[in-house]
């Protein structure tokens, strides 16, 4: 079986280096010099580690090399009113014993309040904060049974017998662009910067803000943040002020300046069509929750 991979970010090369592990096939990769990759990834979930862990690349040989930390869990920061106190969440397994459905049916029943909810936290269950893009460098090295390819393609090269859409937003080989509707979820915006390191937090700090919320989330080497935001309830402009008034205290991380994304919050109805998936941004992108998407 002939699979050709078209793309080089994240998705692109993490799929290649687990079909190339995974699969008697002959794998193909075309990546184009032109096109820029989006370069999202920051915050992840435990499940990131079983990824690499199937790979057979332990974790002291990527951590280091993507500027990564653990991550305990999330800080939300003004989520039920301005000014109230902020609530951690850390992780836990749902599975196998079904935790969070069971102790779901005694909340109903009134026998749990929303306080009690740190009784499924597991803080030996860890996620981490990395840099997505440097850990392409360690799983190329398990990619070396991958044909790899530079061209910037128009169609889809012909002789191979699966296609996989890794092009991004772009969606540039997806057959059906099909889509269910995201309405209700009103993001669709984010001005994202890098910041210079002050200390490390082991959780990513979340802080809900009038029309969006925003994320800081700190690496070895820096602090990505972001504000995202609703584009029917703020100007670009009027979103880019705000976020530069948060981070006016902190220094840019190599001077780099704020970058704008725009997405429809919608996922494809059926990403995988005739003999084309679509993966990664392509398949569909709610909100920048990095660690939903990279899982």
């Amino acid at each position: 079986m002939k699979i050709c991979i078209i793309g080089g970010g994240t998705a692109g090369w993490w799929c290649a280096a687990y079909m190339n592990k995974f699969l008697d096939a002959e794998i193909t990769l075309i990546e184009s010099d032109e096109i820029p990759i989006s370069g999202v990834g920051e915050s992840t979930l435990p499940q990131i580690k079983t990824f690499f862990d199937e790979l057979e690349i332990p974790e002291e040989k990527w951590m280091d090399s993507s500027n990564a930390i653990h991550k305990y869990g999330n800080v939300k920061q003004d989520w039920n009113r301005i000014g109230s106190e902020p609530f951690q969440m850390t992780f836990w397994q749902n599975y196998p014993e079904d935790r969070f459905d069971k102790w779901y049916d005694q909340y109903k029943l009134g026998n749990k309040k929303k306080e009690n909810h740190i009784e499924l936290y597991d803080k030996n269950n860890l996620g981490y904060h990395l840099d997505a893009n440097l850990t392409n460098n360690i799983i190329k090295e398990q990619c070396k049974g991958v044909n790899h390819i530079i061209q910037t393609l128009t169609e889809l090269p012909q002789g191979y017998d699966l296609y996989v859409d890794s092009t991004g937003f772009d969606r540039k080989f997806t057959t059906n662009m099909e889509e269910i509707e995201w309405d209700h979820h009103l993001v669709d915006s984010a001005w994202v910067c890098s910041l210079e390191l002050k200390e490390i937090s082991s959780y990513t700090k979340s802080i809900a803000r009038p029309e969006g919320w925003q994320f800081m989330i700190d690496l070895q080497n820096r602090t990505g943040t972001g504000y995202v935001f609703s584009s029917q309830h703020i100007s670009d402009e009027e979103a880019l002020e705000k976020f530069e008034s948060w981070t006016s205290h902190r220094k840019p991380f190599n001077n780099t300046k704020p970058k704008l994304i725009k997405w429809k919050p919608n996922v494809l109805k059926n990403p995988w069509s005739d003999n084309v998936i679509t993966i990664g941004l392509g398949q569909g992108f709610i909100d920048p929750l990095e660690a939903n998407g990279l899982y």
